[in-house]
């Protein structure tokens, strides 16, 4: 596998600077490139599908102290290497109210800052209009099974409710360092399925009830928007970029991070509430279908670079 390094400066070397108006890249893969490019009339735009970096570490570093687990992050190297590209960056586009304020709370204009949500291909995750027919409650996650998701929370909150006829699926791969936590907390309503192509992940989307996530951090977790899409209610964090696409009470709840009160009490009330999760689900569906396609992104992000070139 190529290194991000060999990436970065392989790719510098094949752009033509002259002849280029706006230069887009990656946030650790773009350095060089944005180096080059400041030796000519060239735009940079700097995509961060996360928080700012710095406020990233900090609370990954206070996640894994909580949980008694070693660290893992961004290195100071990586870190000092993505505020260098922040700096020569012209904007810097994120996909959710909470990664923005991670950046201004940093010292960053919001003029230098701009948010468009991320999409979802219905072409992919649909729903079938056959919600789970058994008396079982599913609650359904999709992401990697670490400690930046939070993954421990929804474990524990789930194990303390005691559901009748209930049980939880993990769809993902595990963080190494999680693993000793992770399996002292497993039970027989608790199934965990290796990663999948989303051919296949549609399916488990519309077996479930309820999607649920509860992310430390991260720019906008686009499960939700696929679970969404699958006609799913959505709990999640505020950490998650769930206010963007969310609609507290309508489509889903979202919940401070680490409050297992709360994650219990509106897991419960869904248990309790058919109804209110059939409603729920239907404005998740007409949600994803109306407002949050890939489409959308494409025409919010065109327009953006159209607005950038005109100044």
């Amino acid at each position: 596998m190529i290194s991000a390094g060999v990436f970065e400066r392989k790719a510098s070397k094949l752009i033509n600077f002259k002849n280029t108006d706006i230069l887009v890249g990656w946030s650790s893969f773009s350095l060089k490139s944005f180096q080059n490019s400041k030796k000519y009339d060239c735009i940079n735009v700097l995509e961060r599908g996360s928080s700012h970096i710095e406020f990233q570490s900090d609370l990954l570093r206070e996640e894994y102290e909580l949980l008694g687990i070693n660290p893992k992050f961004a290195s100071q190297k990586i870190i000092d290497k993505e505020k260098k590209e922040y700096e020569l960056s012209d904007y810097i586009c994120v996909p959710s109210e909470f990664a923005k304020q991670s950046f201004i709370n940093k010292g960053f204009s919001s003029k230098k800052l701009k948010k468009i949500n991320y999409g979802v291909s219905l072409n992919e995750f649909s729903n079938y209009g056959k919600r789970n027919k058994n008396k079982e409650f599913h609650i359904i996650y999709v992401g990697s099974i670490s400690v930046r998701k939070g993954v421990i929370y929804l474990i524990k909150a789930f194990n303390e409710l005691k559901l009748i006829d209930s049980k939880l699926t993990l769809i993902g791969d595990i963080e190494k360092g999680f693993k000793k936590l992770l399996y002292k907390n497993l039970n027989e309503k608790i199934k965990i399925i290796k990663p999948m192509g989303q051919n296949l992940l549609k399916y488990y989307y519309n077996q479930a009830d309820v999607f649920v996530t509860c992310s430390i951090e991260e720019g906008l977790s686009m499960v939700q928007i696929q679970a969404m899409a699958c006609g799913l209610p959505v709990i999640c964090t505020k950490n998650s970029g769930g206010e963007d696409i969310i609609n507290e009470g309508k489509e889903g709840f979202i919940l401070p991070i680490r409050d297992n009160y709360r994650l219990k009490e509106k897991l419960l009330y869904l248990y309790e509430n058919k109804d209110l999760r059939d409603e729920m689900s239907e404005n998740a569906l007409s949600k994803a279908t109306s407002f949050l396609k890939w489409e959308d992104y494409g025409e919010k992000i065109t327009n953006f670079y159209s607005s950038i070139l005109k100044k």
